[in-house]
């Protein structure tokens, strides 16, 4: 009697197993799908976590990709809550950089000044929480009155390259201290990691070394002038701690077996594979954009353009509302009066001056 009860009960649970498989073989490539999209999230909050992240790689690798989806959660809409006194928003002269309103304000929406033009994937125009990081707009000194923001530089190694020392603006590097008390992040690309500004590496907590794979060839046969760079669709992103990554070099933390022995290969904090090809990223940016300059002068005294040396601007003072309250739209350069009118007048580089400049390129 208990041998026919024992097969009853086996003949039951083999049929219940059976009859589970068979209700779940619709589910697992749902599933599987939300598996990935987990992934891509966890991968994403992983890297937005250490307030300042770099994405270093090779020209076509995807780190202003992994760049842009990593600033998607505030491109959709983030908003913040903030009381402290100390800052721009609290002053009653204070134009909020999205609405345009005049006064203090406690609580808002993130915006993202980047480098790079940002686009709304659905309208395919410039996106709504997005402001030009430039020169025309304000240059450094939007970096250093921003708050509850993102901020991209895409290509940092032209704006604060490791070969000047004074790339980047003394001002600047102190501010970039004190991110975390006025909620801002920060993400930079770069070519290679030893390429950066020694000072926003010492501060930078995590980077993300980028790889493409599978260029689109149909481009190629499908266009009669197809581009120059043929854009990858496949890409991996691997993150590691900053600080243990300025130890290694990138042959190193790629594990190469051939040239270091296993115990030198560094282990990621996050591994992400991406795929491009119609994806919300991929629509955000053009990669083949320009990249806005932000200064025409250099804090020793080099032009940005030429490298050749010029006067820098006396400063005459301060006065009346402060940078950070004139509205992001109507941000002109130097706008407290330095001798110079304009960048052109800095740089001695007139518009027809450069435009020979590149045409001679």
């Amino acid at each position: 009697m208990t041998d026919l009860v024992e097969q009853e009960t086996a003949s039951d649970a083999s049929e219940g197993a059976a009859a589970a498989t068979t209700e779940s073989e619709p589910q697992r490539p749902r599933r599987e799908a939300q598996r990935k999209r987990d992934s891509k999230e966890h991968g994403r909050r992983r890297r937005r976590a250490p307030g300042i992240t770099c994405y270093v790689g090779p020209n076509g690798s995807g780190k202003s990709l992994a760049m842009i989806f990593d600033t998607l959660p505030t491109l959709d809409g983030q908003t913040w809550r903030c009381s402290n006194k100390s800052h721009l928003h609290m002053r009653a002269d204070y134009v909020d950089a999205i609405t345009g309103e005049v006064g203090a304000v406690t609580s808002g929406t993130r915006y993202v000044l980047s480098t790079v033009p940002i686009y709304d994937s659905e309208t395919g125009e410039l996106h709504r929480l997005y402001r030009p990081l430039s020169e025309r707009h304000g240059g450094w000194a939007q970096v250093l009155y921003a708050e509850h923001c993102d901020i991209l530089f895409d290509e940092i190694t032209g704006i604060a390259s490791s070969r000047d020392s004074m790339g980047m603006p003394r001002q600047v590097q102190t501010e970039l201290d004190k991110l975390r008390k006025k909620d801002v992040l920060v993400r930079w690309t770069a070519p290679s990691w030893k390429r950066a500004d020694s000072t926003i590496r010492a501060v930078t907590n995590m980077v993300t070394l980028c790889r493409g794979y599978f260029p689109d060839a149909r481009l190629a046969r499908r266009d009669d002038e197809p581009p120059a760079w043929i854009p990858n669709r496949l890409f991996k992103w691997r993150s590691f701690n900053a600080m243990d990554f300025e130890e290694f070099t990138l042959s190193k933390a790629a594990g190469d077996k051939k040239d270091q022995p296993k115990q030198f290969a560094m282990k990621p904090a996050v591994v992400a594979w991406f795929w491009g090809p119609g994806s919300k990223a991929f629509s955000t940016y053009d990669s083949g954009e320009a990249v806005s300059r932000i200064a025409s002068y250099l804090d020793s005294g080099r032009c940005a353009i030429c490298g050749g040396t010029v006067r820098v601007p006396i400063c005459k003072g301060h006065e009346g509302a402060p940078f950070a309250s004139i509205p992001l739209t109507e941000r002109v350069p130097f706008d407290h009066f330095h001798d110079a009118q304009d960048p052109a007048d800095l740089s001695g580089h007139s518009d027809s001056q450069l435009e020979g400049n590149v045409s001679a390129l």
